[in-house]
């Protein structure tokens, strides 16, 4: 049996004192991965959260754009695809679109967006048929065509672009209301 040299122990001060730095060194390192881990993910989250917060905004001020542009004085709008009538600002009464909101380039497209009744466009899935049928009675032949090319081009949205259109948006519907209240 061969014996193995002791080792030489250090005393138990400098043992310990050794152990409580490690120790915090590691502790502070992992608080410190911790708090740039929270950063990253707070930044990442507060630059998406507020492009989506300005495209609810401007989804908000078009829809009441879209109702109000078509509203008569006293308010009433009637249905792009059935023809039924409710005041712009009710529930009755929503912002359909031909090509779906999925496409940000024509998302906020005039001609692509009219309104219509919670019916026809919930639960009927926007009555495309009907709103097809007059779209083309309103623009001719080809705006379904264009709508089409419009939807497939994609767009780099940007915060300064959707909060420009939010802002003419907004604009055009304070405009609007003087004109349906007078």
């Amino acid at each position: 049996m061969k014996k193995t040299p002791l080792k030489k122990k250090t005393p138990l001060k400098n043992r310990g004192s050794k152990l409580k730095k490690s120790n915090l060194a590691k502790k502070k390192s992992v608080q410190k991965r911790k708090r740039n881990i929270a950063k990253k993910e707070k930044r990442k989250k507060n630059s998406y959260s507020t492009l989506w917060n300005e495209i609810k905004k401007c989804d908000t001020a078009f829809s009441q754009y879209v109702r109000l542009k078509d509203a008569n004085k006293n308010g009433e709008v009637k249905c792009y695809t059935c023809e039924a009538k409710a005041f712009w600002k009710q529930d009755q009464i929503e912002c359909g679109h031909y090509k779906g909101r999925g496409s940000m380039n024509t998302r906020w497209n005039g001609k692509n967006a009219k309104p219509q009744c919670i019916r026809c466009n919930r639960f009927l899935q926007g009555n495309i048929e009907v709103f097809a049928e007059n779209l083309v009675k309103e623009y001719g032949e080809g705006i379904l065509e264009y709508l089409d090319k419009e939807s497939k081009t994609k767009v780099q949205l940007t915060i300064v672009k959707v909060r420009n259109l939010r802002t003419y948006y907004e604009s055009q519907v304070v405009k609007l209301k003087e004109k349906c209240t007078t």
